[in-house]
C-alpha cells in the first residue's frame, strides 16, 4: 500500500505517471520505518482481503503527533475509509502510553 502512495505522490509532483526508479527513490527518502510502535503507526484499511487504503501516526518530542501517508486506493475513495483510517489513527492516538500521547489525548 505505501508502494502506491508514494506512486500517486509522485506521479502527481511530475504531472506524468511515476516510473519504479523515481517510486523507490521517494520511499528511500522518505523512509516509514518509524510508522510502527512505540513511536507511531500504520493502519491498513481492509475488505474482503484487498488493502484499500493505509494512514500512519509518527509520535513526535513535546506530546505532539504527525498524521501521515493517509491514502485510499482510487476503486475504493468516496466510501468513507479515508475518514474510519483517521478516526482509527486517533483511537491509536488515545492509547498510546501517557507520555508519548499528544497532550490533546491524554
Amino acid at each position: 500500500m505505501l508502494t502506491a502512495y508514494f506512486r500517486e505522490v509522485v506521479s502527481r509532483h511530475h504531472k506524468r505517471a511515476a516510473t519504479d526508479a523515481k517510486v523507490a527513490a521517494a520511499m528511500r527518502a522518505e523512509p516509514s520505518d518509524d510508522l510502527c510502535p512505540p513511536g507511531g503507526l500504520l493502519l491498513l484499511a481492509r475488505h474482503d482481503g484487498r488493502v484499500l487504503g493505509c494512514a500512519g501516526l509518527r509520535l513526535l518530542a513535546a506530546g505532539t503527533g504527525e498524521v501521515t501517508r493517509v491514502f485510499v486506493a482510487y476503486g475504493a475513495r468516496r466510501r468513507g475509509i479515508g475518514q474510519q483510517l483517521l478516526e482509527a489513527v486517533e483511537d491509536g492516538v488515545r492509547r498510546a502510553p501517557g507520555d508519548q500521547a499528544p497532550a490533546r489525548y491524554q
